[in-house]
């Protein structure tokens, strides 16, 4: 994909991954295969995360079923800290990197 700004972007997705894989306390390979891409990337210039569409898709729903307490909303918030806490954490390990977050919705229904 090239980016006129940036040149070249080279996509590495982690296929079927969910924010709720990578907060604090969760251990998953999906967690560890994130991580590991973040951390190989000081070679680039720009970081685009593309959020939001299995989060939505499929982890909102499932936790619709599993806490009566949630809503939209609290869902919506919950992750959006989580999102600045993975941000800011990859800004630490790579403060000479922009990051770029584009939403990437697929509204097609399955």
């Amino acid at each position: 994909i090239k980016i006129p700004e940036y040149g070249n972007v080279i996509p590495h997705p982690i296929q079927g991954i969910q924010i709720c894989y990578l907060e604090e306390d969760r251990k998953s390979y999906q967690k560890t295969a994130f991580w590991n891409r973040i951390k190989e990337i000081s070679t680039y210039k720009v970081l685009i995360l593309f959020l939001g569409t299995n989060d939505l898709k499929l982890y909102f729903p499932f936790c619709l079923m599993h806490d009566e307490n949630m809503t939209f909303q609290s869902f919506a918030n919950n992750s959006v800290q989580l999102y600045v806490k993975i941000i800011e954490k990859i800004h630490t390990m790579h403060p000479n990197i922009k990051i770029i977050v584009h939403s990437l919705f697929d509204l097609q229904p399955d």
